[in-house]
């Protein structure tokens, strides 16, 4: 496997389209429910934590797109969330499932066909690597911190502070690095300091 964000990426939404296929075909809703959830919640924040800053400081004329992708991101969390509270059996549960299966696809196809290759132009081969090194370790922190919280954030020093007030802090800090970094990049450069 590559460890090119973009194929990293791509290579998610294949496998979630492999989830949809398995929830189209009538598998355990419940159980595939929660799997998609789990895939498409991780993969949404390490993108908006790693990946979309990246894009808009590389390709400036993506902003407004990863905007709405970002938008798009927060409703399909919504929509998973409301359907595993009431359950794949609760009334009008399939017609949910459709919506986010459409919006989801729809969320894909504009980053694979806009997004993605805008970048692939304004970034480099080393860029993207060591993307896709910080974007497979925030889906694991964005795991973890949602089977811990149910929320999806980590807590500890980034939990109490904004992005902003870490970043002041690292800049006190001397951290290298910090103006590209996270909240909870900066968090740890912090700890580490």
């Amino acid at each position: 496997m590559s460890d090119d964000v973009i194929d990293l990426i791509e290579h998610d939404h294949r496998e979630v389209e492999q989830l949809f296929a398995r929830l189209e075909a009538g598998g355990d809703q419940d159980a595939l429910l929660r799997q998609v959830a789990e895939e498409l919640i991780a993969h949404s924040k390490a993108e908006e934590e790693v990946v979309y800053p990246a894009i808009t400081a590389a390709a400036s004329e993506e902003k407004e797109d990863v905007k709405d992708g970002t938008a798009e991101h927060h409703h399909i969390e919504h929509m998973l969330e409301q359907l595993l509270q009431q359950g794949a059996d609760a009334p009008g549960s399939d017609g949910a499932i459709a919506a986010v299966v459409a919006e989801t696809r729809h969320h894909v196809e504009e980053e694979e066909h806009d997004i993605l290759p805008a970048f692939r132009e304004a970034s480099t081969a080393e860029q993207r690597a060591e993307l896709g090194r910080r974007f497979t370790e925030a889906k694991e922190r964005a795991r973890g911190s949602a089977g811990a919280s149910g929320s999806g954030s980590g807590g500890g020093a980034a939990g109490d502070k904004t992005r902003d007030e870490l970043y002041e802090e690292a800049k006190e800090a001397d951290v290298k690095g910090r103006s590209s970094m996270t909240k909870d990049e900066l968090a740890r450069a912090l700890d580490e300091s």
